[in-house]
């Protein structure tokens, strides 16, 4: 379920981990910019059911032993304000 990840902004339609490759990097949506900082280390949270205290994976793990990682998704810092809207284009610089 996407709602595990807690994300802010989800992307459609790019290969998985292209977004690593943005890191040091500027990405613009509508006329927002953002300054790509890291990856995502994801954490034990993401193992528990969304609205439960039950376990049913162990996600670190899982990205670990399939893709060599535990990262999913980057860290994005704001430098300007501006309204982001579903099916906007992301361009990088």
């Amino acid at each position: 379920d996407h709602e595990r990840f807690r994300g802010n902004i989800y992307i459609d339609n790019i290969d998985p981990w292209v977004e690593f490759n943005w890191i040091n990097k500027r990405i613009l949506i509508n006329d927002c910019i953002f300054e790509v900082l890291k990856r995502i280390p994801r954490c034990s949270a993401t193992n528990l059911k969304l609205n439960s205290d039950e376990f049913d994976i162990n996600l670190p793990q899982k990205l670990r032993e399939v893709y060599g990682h535990i990262n999913m998704g980057v860290y994005l810092k704001p430098l300007n304000s501006g309204v982001i809207n579903i099916d906007d284009k992301i361009t990088t610089s």
